[in-house]
């Protein structure tokens, strides 16, 4: 057994035959368990061999006993998830355990499922960001379910559905072992989904569809498609002649168990639902990124016009009833094999007493910010309200009449032992260089320590 942090290549199946709940989750009738079945009817998603193929990244998350609560604070916006001022009930969460924040260009669901302590209570968060070890998490809360339960309900948002149930695990495609249980995906709903008046937007098993959803945004002809659809390559459908290990895997999954539609891919992209790493261990076996692997994106656009909707998948029917195409999964052993990862605590921090830290007290000039240096020239100092990194204003220094080196301070008092935590945002223009620095004096004004936080 392999473990790093969370991450585990421990047996999904134990020595007793049961399965570990946390590497195979869910009752054996839960949707992501059931197979195929005989009677499944097959309508033709009408999916096309176009576009990109890409991992979405599932956050999966152990809890250890003696991880802390931190605040949980709702999502700043979808492009900056940190930052938000919203507070939710707080979270248990290792202090090691982080997430980045979105960027331009780079918005990822971040979808995330977190195992409670208590071995059952798995806890849904989306789309998670937690940039620093030990500090707030920023996520919008999907709720809570039993590890042992159905495993429908998650945070993934369109749908609904769960980031555990029928996440792609690590190990599970670089590994031997057939994939044994349904998958999941992301479909471009512009193109695919469908939404009109007797169908908007999601069926079962999906609870809901993207709060955009409409005829303009799910523009899919295809009432069988939406949100909740499960794809599935039909047992008759001669399986082509697919050139990576990947494929050949991901087919099998298709025909036996399928794959949910679960979320909106925003683009013209087949995504993967799979866990954090999964990713890195392709490229590590087989020296590719999986979005930029040619032979397997062939693969992909090889199956999707393949694909087809089971489309009497129900309660009391899934995977369309009658005979299971493969054996179903094993029984839940009571418990996870494995602990989860011990905490690793952070250093505390005092809280830093800066006064008026984003410059929003002030007339011309900003209060407190008062102490300047001037090592030649002259400078300006003043509160900028048109260039700022978050509303109403910063601190600008401005050399007038020619070059010049100067700074603008306040000072504030930590006791001796403790430890503090300087962060912020500089700019420089017209080629000036920006410095953000903590200079450390004794009580008795002698120097100690100059250290650049940001340059």
């Amino acid at each position: 057994m392999l473990f790093a942090g969370n991450r585990s290549l421990a047996a999904p199946v134990l020595s007793s035959g049961e399965r570990d709940p946390w590497l195979w989750p869910f009752a054996s009738t839960s949707i992501w368990n059931q197979p195929i079945g005989s009677e499944a009817r097959y309508v033709p998603a009408g999916l096309k061999a176009r576009g990109g193929f890409s991992i979405d990244e599932e956050i999966l998350l152990r809890v250890a006993p003696d991880a802390p609560e931190r605040p949980l604070f709702a999502p700043k916006s979808w492009e900056t998830r940190a930052g938000g001022t919203l507070h939710l009930p707080p979270v248990r969460i290792n202090d090691q355990d982080t997430v980045p924040d979105a960027r331009k260009y780079w918005t990822p669901n971040f979808c995330a499922a977190l195992l409670m302590p208590d071995g059952r209570t798995v806890r849904h968060l989306a789309p998670l960001c937690r940039p620093e070890p030990g500090g707030p998490v920023f996520a919008y809360h999907f709720g809570e379910s039993d590890l042992h339960g159905d495993g429908i309900a998650g945070s993934h948002g369109a749908s609904r559905m769960s980031a555990l149930g029928g996440s792609v695990r690590l190990g599970e495609l670089t590994g031997d072992a057939p994939l044994r249980h349904a998958l999941k995906c992301c479909l471009f709903a512009k193109l695919y989904c469908y939404f009109g008046p007797d169908r908007k937007g999601f069926r079962w098993p999906a609870a809901g569809a993207d709060n955009y959803a409409s005829k303009e945004s799910y523009g899919g002809e295809n009432r069988a498609v939406a949100m909740g659809s499960l794809l599935a390559l039909p047992p008759e459908t001669p399986m082509p002649d697919l050139k990576t290990p990947v494929g050949r895997k991901l087919a099998a999954a298709l025909r036996d168990y399928g794959c949910y539609i679960v979320d909106d891919a925003a683009h013209d992209v087949f995504y993967l639902c799979a866990e954090r790493g999964v990713a890195e261990e392709i490229e590590a076996k087989w020296g590719h990124k999986p979005g930029e692997w040619k032979e397997l994106l062939a693969d992909i656009h090889a199956l999707l016009p393949l694909l087809a909707v089971v489309d009497n998948n129900a309660p009391d029917r899934i995977g369309g009833g009658g005979t299971p195409l493969v054996p179903p999964a094993p029984p839940l052993a009571a418990a996870p094999a494995t602990p989860p990862p011990a905490n690793q605590p952070v250093p505390v921090y005092t809280p830093f007493p800066l006064k008026n830290p984003s410059m929003t007290a002030g007339g011309e000039t900003a209060d407190y910010w008062t102490q300047t240096w001037i090592e030649h020239g002259k400078i300006k100092a003043y509160r900028d309200t048109h260039t700022y990194r978050s509303e109403p204003s910063s601190l600008a220094i401005e050399a007038v009449d020619g070059a010049a080196q100067a700074h603008v301070s306040q000072s504030v008092e930590v006791k001796g032992g403790e430890r503090v935590r300087l962060s912020g945002w500089v700019r420089a223009d017209g080629g000036a260089n920006a410095m953000l620095a903590l200079q450390s004096f004794t009580a008795d004004w002698i120097g100690l320590d100059f250290k650049v936080v940001g340059n």
